[in-house]
């Protein structure tokens, strides 16, 4: 499925108006309009819409993802360039690269997405270079912009430190699916603390861009297409006698073997999100004691005993302070 997800947008006249010319790319003539780009030229923009007369409004996007007019068949992680005639097209040598496919193309004529580049960018385009992928357990690269096209030959894992300066640039893509890959992010990629993301099926991508966060600097995810960031984090449960981890949002499938007994710290940062749910009841039931109120009744204490019992916490701010409260409860006893 194409998609966009605009970045800049500007209108300027059209040199030659038709809905055909919708998704190509344009760049301008010697009076400023909007033309068709040539075979391997520069490129300044998408068209958007359809103008109906020759100096009309046409609608160009630079910058982010967009859908693109194929010219050629394409694939996920080809370096875009224009043919003669304003097409996407796979880039060759010499060419002006304009774009990275984020989903591929069977033919001419069809709608893909693309990820545009900067023409000038280095190395002619900021995700134009491509960084390995690795083996199972092992770390992605995090040296400079690029793309990585992710390759499973069973369920496997990777790990990704933390961005080497702000503005930087990673596309990680699902090129071949041997099975799911979960790849666990050294600092949280989002607002709601997602430290996990899992690919599972082809052309699922990943955006990713360097945030300074204090003294540090962070990837934040810029775009994405239907991977699973933080309502699928897994977080162990820690068993009995011992705090409940609230680095991150996510869930924990609660086990237990006995009467047994946890405690939970305040969330550690505003809407962050915790499901606990029963999935193995045995012999006695879980409680849960939280260091602060999670409700108006000022309820500190959730006891679960059965299977699927669930509560769900998100993490606000009572007078300035970080306190979970109820986003959802099935059966979880309060006291």
């Amino acid at each position: 499925m194409a998609t966009s997800i605009l970045n800049f947008a500007f209108t300027v006249p059209v040199a030659a108006a038709g809905a055909s010319n919708q998704y190509k790319l344009m760049t301008f003539d010697a009076s400023g309009d909007a033309a068709l780009a040539s075979a391997g030229g520069d490129v300044e923009g998408v068209m958007q819409n359809t103008p109906a007369a020759i100096g009309d409004a046409a609608e160009l996007w630079r910058g982010g993802i967009t859908k693109a007019h194929a010219g050629a068949a394409v694939s996920i992680g080809d370096n875009i360039a224009s043919d003669a005639t304003g097409r996407a097209v796979t880039a060759v040598a010499g060419d002006s690269i304009v774009g990275v496919a984020l989903t591929a193309a069977g033919a001419a004529g069809v709608i893909f997405s693309m990820l545009q580049v900067d023409r000038s960018d280095a190395g002619n385009g900021a995700l134009s270079r491509v960084l390995a992928d690795v083996a199972s357990g092992a770390a992605l690269s995090v040296a400079g912009n690029g793309q990585t096209p992710i390759v499973t030959v069973g369920a496997e894992t990777r790990t990704m430190a933390d961005a080497s300066y702000a503005g930087q640039l990673r596309l990680l893509y699902f090129k071949t699916d041997g099975g799911d890959c979960v790849i666990t992010f050294a600092s949280p990629i989002d607002q709601l603390g997602t430290l996990t993301y899992t690919f599972d099926d082809v052309g699922e991508y990943l955006l990713l861009v360097g945030v300074e966060d204090g003294a540090d600097v962070e990837w934040r995810i810029a775009g994405q297409d239907n991977g699973h960031g933080s309502d699928e984090n897994v977080i162990a449960d820690p068993g009995t006698g011992v705090a409940i981890p609230v680095t991150a949002s996510g869930s924990i499938a609660i086990t237990t073997a006995a009467a047994e007994t946890n405690t939970l710290a305040i969330p550690t940062f505003v809407g962050q999100r915790l499901t606990l749910f029963v999935d193995t009841y045995a012999v006695g039931d879980r409680v849960v004691t939280a260091a602060s109120a999670i409700n108006v009744a000022n309820n500190t204490i959730m006891t679960f005993g059965a299977v699927s019992e669930s509560i769900t916490l998100q993490a606000i701010t009572v007078a300035g302070a970080l306190a979970w409260t109820i986003a959802a409860n099935d059966n979880v006893s309060l006291s």
